[in-house]
């Protein structure tokens, strides 16, 4: 037999039913709606850094040309450099390497040409440029020039020396007398510049 409810008992069943369904519906959300709208936002976060990425990476492909035209352009630069101004070592067959028979060629004519007498040469070992680089395409050396001038022929020298190389420029200038010719001094000239070897690597 089908029992019959009173208004006040479906009034109570309604409000039980209401509460589980009120139950059920925080128990979706909080269960499966808020872990999904977590994780949908984790994904779309993620997919947003992708993109960034990509378009990080895809900019720098795109630049590829444009470096390697660069680098083709600062090597022509450097070989110029080299081949202009840049002191090579001469081959001795006993010795190796000399950079003073390759420093020596470039300042006779200018020595000769403005009446300064070259006495001695000495060059230092290079140092890499950029410092700490063995393999670094140019060098910087030291060398020291003895000889006897007067004041005129020896600003002669200095002058000719900066406009034929300006990779080559004057660190030390001393003068001392000379005992043998009043007119004439002895003169040490420090000199910095540029040295290459043989072959230049490319960048």
């Amino acid at each position: 037999m089908k029992k019959s409810f009173t208004p006040k008992e479906k009034q109570q069943l309604a409000v039980v039913g209401a509460l589980v369904g009120i139950a059920c519906l925080y128990g979706l959300w909080t269960l499966a709606f808020i872990p999904m709208r977590k994780a949908g936002s984790e994904s779309v976060a993620q997919c947003a850094e992708m993109a960034k990425k990509n378009a990080r990476a895809q900019k720098a492909v795109d630049e590829i040309p444009a470096h390697e035209a660069r680098i083709q352009t600062l090597d022509a630069t450097l070989k110029h450099i080299a081949e202009a101004y840049a002191i090579r070592p001469v081959l001795r067959p006993i010795l190796g390497f000399s950079y003073q028979l390759g420093l020596r060629p470039r300042l006779d004519p200018l020595a000769t040409a403005t009446g300064f007498d070259v006495t001695g040469l000495t060059v230092q070992d290079p140092v890499p440029l950029p410092w700490n680089h063995p393999d670094a395409p140019l060098s910087r050396c030291m060398a020291d020039i003895v000889g006897v001038a007067s004041y005129q022929q020896t600003r002669d020298f200095l002058a000719a020396i900066e406009a034929d190389n300006p990779y080559i420029y004057v660190t030390g200038l001393t003068l001392s007398a000379n005992p043998g010719d009043v007119r004439r001094h002895r003169v040490t000239i420090r000199l910095e510049c540029l040295s290459a070897p043989t072959q230049i690597t490319p960048l």
